[in-house]
Formats: C-alpha cells, sequence, structure tokens
C-alpha cells in the first residue's frame, strides 16, 4: 500500500524490485530454490545408487559369514595339525562378516530413511 509503505520504515517498493538491501546496505541474495532442489535430487540419486551397492555387499557379508562357519565345522571335523587356531580365525572371520553385514544394512536403513523424508 504506497501510503502505508512510506510511513513504516521496513516497507519500501524495494521489496518488489529483483535485489533487496538490508538496513545496513548489503545485498541480500535470494535462495536457488530450482539449484538447490535439483542437487538435493542428484544426491538423492547417488545415495539410493549406493544403497542399492550396500545391499548387494551385506548379502555378500553373509554369505561370507555362512561360508565361515561351514569351514569352522569342517576344520573341526578334520584331522589338521594346529586346527584350533585355524578355528579361530575363522571364528574371528565370521564375527566380522556379521559386524560388516550388520553395518552395511544399518547404512541403507538410514539412506532409506534419509530419502523418505
Amino acid at each position: 500500500m504506497p501510503i502505508i509503505s512510506t510511513m513504516i520504515p521496513f516497507c519500501y517498493f524495494d521489496i518488489f524490485k529483483h535485489h533487496i538491501t538490508s538496513s545496513s546496505g548489503q545485498l541480500v541474495r535470494r535462495a536457488d530454490y530450482p539449484g538447490l532442489v535439483a542437487l538435493q535430487t542428484k544426491a538423492f540419486d547417488q545415495l539410493l545408487e549406493e544403497d542399492v551397492q550396500n545391499k548387494g555387499l551385506a548379502l555378500e557379508a553373509n554369505k561370507a559369514e555362512v561360508a565361515g562357519h561351514n569351514l569352522i565345522t569342517l576344520v573341526g571335523a578334520s584331522d589338521l595339525g594346529g586346527k584350533d587356531q585355524i578355528v579361530e580365525r575363522l571364528s574371528q572371520f565370521a564375527a566380522d562378516a556379521r559386524g560388516a553385514g550388520c553395518s552395511l544394512r544399518s547404512i541403507g536403513v538410514k539412506i532409506q530413511g534419509a530419502v523418505d523424508s
């Protein structure tokens, strides 16, 4: 409203122009919302692609864990010398594979939560 805008010091016609200055005279820049949306879309697409890869890695980690447990059974039943050390190392490998699989699934859940929100 032209009459009121001259009476209120913070209400100027500059608001309707392409640039706005702050009370200190500095140029106020507006956000590039289409650019921000495009950047967010690109980032989420990359996250989803990596999530698909992580699901494959989590499956491979689970397969490695199962294979480790199978090897532990075979080595434990064998007549190999030093089989206790081999079983111990294979047990550690299976535990590490389980931890890696859990971590990858956890990352996948966090990615899906970020994309959904």
